[in-house]
């Protein structure tokens, strides 16, 4: 899980230097290392992309990977369960979240979060 850190930090990076506002660096990461570690542990393998994109009213990030198996927020996770809240959190966090399939196979699941 690393590699998880290291793209959470390079995001928190990205963001300071974009003079993005407290909510957003609080915000962005933590969705960050959710939708990466989401790509390690359930698509089985790293992610290809992660971007994160200014835009006018917050910020879009996007991780792609190939893994076959499309993303859905779990409705029950146990209250002990070190695991299963990970697209609760994202789509609580975000305004918009969802994912995209290509013809190859790969998906790119995104967010979008505004202060």
């Amino acid at each position: 899980m690393a590699r998880v850190a290291e793209v959470r930090h390079s995001a928190a990076a990205v963001l300071e230097h974009w003079g993005a506002g407290d909510d957003l660096c609080a915000t962005a990461p933590l969705v960050v290392s959710e939708l990466v570690t989401n790509s390690v542990v359930h698509a089985a393998s790293s992610p290809d992309v992660c971007v994160l994109v200014e835009y006018a009213d917050g910020v879009h990030i996007a991780v792609r990977d190939t893994g076959r198996g499309l993303p859905a927020p779990r409705s029950a996770a146990s209250g002990d369960a070190e695991c299963g809240r990970g697209l609760t959190l994202v789509a609580a966090l975000s305004t918009a979240w969802g994912t995209t399939v290509y013809g190859d196979g790969s998906k790119v699941v995104w967010a979008n979060l505004t202060p």
